[in-house]
């Protein structure tokens, strides 16, 4: 089983199985729901940031379980938009104005995953000081697939 991704913004969190039989496979994320044959699940606000999910897929008996941590962050609302240093938001050089915000970017732990159905590409999420998140994909990742065997 892997995990495909959660959009933060809707919440669907996608999954997919590989392998096993014509059989119908069920899929559940504790918590949430167990059984349903959708591979789709509505993850609610509050679990989509730094919540540790335990999700299944199950065939004919057979039960295969992960974990994925969520990583999505609302943006906290800025009072300006600053450009240049010195601009703020009553203009260059005048009271109040603030210094440009710089961003750096921290990876989310636990967000970590291989996608072998790609060609051994690793993802993962990063976390900017802003609150932003974005998704990171390395490209033939000797963490992942036949490099990693």
């Amino acid at each position: 089983m892997k995990i495909l991704g959660l959009n933060c913004q809707t919440g669907v969190l996608s999954l997919t199985t590989t392998g096993g039989d014509d059989n119908a496979v069920t899929y559940g994320v504790d918590g949430i729901k167990s059984g349903q044959e959708s591979n789709e699940f509505i993850i609610p606000d509050s679990m989509r940031n730094d919540k540790r999910l335990f999700v299944n897929a199950s065939q004919n008996g057979n039960k295969v379980e992960t974990t994925f941590t969520t990583s999505c962050v609302t943006a906290p609302p800025s009072d300006s938009t600053t450009v240049g240093e010195g601009v703020g938001p009553t203009g260059p050089g005048e009271k109040g104005a603030k210094p440009p915000r710089s961003i750096t970017w921290t990876r989310v732990p636990g967000s970590e995953f291989c996608d072998d159905l790609t060609e051994c590409v690793q993802v993962y999420s990063e976390r900017s000081n802003l609150g932003q998140v974005r998704e990171r994909r390395i490209e033939n990742c000797a963490d992942c697939g036949a490099a990693k065997k």
